[in-house]
């Protein structure tokens, strides 16, 4: 398949991707650019990758993490909603620089409150950003089971950040 018909096929996905998550066309269309951008700058080993289609959303979800952080680094603590689905809680403490936080006692402390099991997990996925299938293989797990643990870490880790007193450190 030549590089100008799939990009015809899939730039309307990769936009509505985008678009779901940053809710501004003007934003997508910029990161949705530079999504396609890239895979153009591959050039034959994107053409001859084994899913280029994958290759694009992990692109695209790359640019959004990038987006996103940049935003948490701009936006004043207040602003912050730690509901927010813009990522894992530790990340967006370690990029909010508006408020002089000590950030590894806060890390440390939530870290610390992890049973040596979720901690692991945590680090698998968020540290070392391995993906979940082969966290699932290596932890001889279903993926749907594996993601529910994630969901469960989520939560334990809102509670914990929600109990700590951040005015102490």
């Amino acid at each position: 398949m030549k590089f100008e018909d799939l990009c015809r096929e899939t730039y309307p996905k990769i936009y509505n991707y985008i678009l779901a998550r940053t809710k501004s066309r003007e934003i997508s269309e910029d990161i949705t650019q530079e999504v396609f951008l890239i895979a153009y700058r591959k050039g034959d080993d994107f053409l001859s990758h084994e899913n280029p289609m994958a290759f694009l959303y992990v692109s695209a979800k790359n640019l959004l993490f990038e987006h996103f952080r940049e935003k948490a680094k701009l936006a004043p603590l207040e602003e912050w909603e730690i509901e927010d689905s813009r990522g894992d809680i530790f990340e967006q403490l370690r990029i909010n620089h508006v408020r002089s936080i000590d950030e590894d006692i806060y890390f440390n402390r939530v870290l610390s409150s992890l049973s040596e099991r979720e901690r692991k997990l945590y680090e698998l996925y968020y540290v070392l950003k391995k993906p979940m299938k082969a966290i699932a293989k290596e932890l001889h797990l279903s993926e749907p089971a594996l993601r529910m643990k994630y969901v469960r870490l989520r939560k334990k880790v809102r509670r914990i950040v929600a109990d700590l007193d951040l005015d102490a450190f």
